[in-house]
């Protein structure tokens, strides 16, 4: 019987911080935006960050070419106010802990872009842009971003 209440302790343990970590998240996706030779970037996506802990945006690309890869820019911004925007860096898989100023995507098909935030960023307006750098005379890519909020 002890042993039955020990173990059922350490799984209430177990089970409550994951409960408490996963339940805060918010997810926003937003609209698919189609990029081509015409329509050359997504526009700035804005985003109100200030009371989130940790912040990290999926950018994805589902691209038509299969013949010559096309590349995409990402570009990240943040205010205080929201009026007034200045560039920032961020952290990538690829770079790991090396802060990223810029990045450019290059693919035959589709792929997904992991970024995220320092933790201690203070300014509370977010924006994004995704811009098609090269190849993209015939092909055309949907362009999905997410962001994951951790409040």
């Amino acid at each position: 019987m002890r042993k039955l209440i020990l173990c059922l302790m350490g799984l209430a343990l177990l089970v409550s911080p994951l409960d408490t970590v996963f339940a805060t998240q918010r997810v926003k996706t937003n609209a698919e935006e189609t990029l081509n030779k015409t329509t050359t970037d997504t526009g700035w996506e804005q985003y109100f960050i200030g009371n989130a802990d940790k912040v990290t945006f999926f950018v994805t690309l589902d691209s038509s070419s299969t013949t010559s890869a096309v590349t995409l820019a990402v570009t990240l911004e943040a205010s205080a106010d929201g009026t007034n925007w200045t560039d920032i860096k961020w952290y990538d898989i690829a770079g790991g802990t090396t802060l990223q100023a810029n990045e450019t995507l290059g693919t035959l098909g589709d792929e997904t872009y992991v970024m995220w935030l320092n933790a201690d960023m203070s300014m509370p307006h977010i924006r994004l842009k995704v811009s098609n750098e090269g190849n993209w005379d015939t092909q055309t890519g949907g362009v999905t971003i997410s962001i994951v909020q951790d409040k």
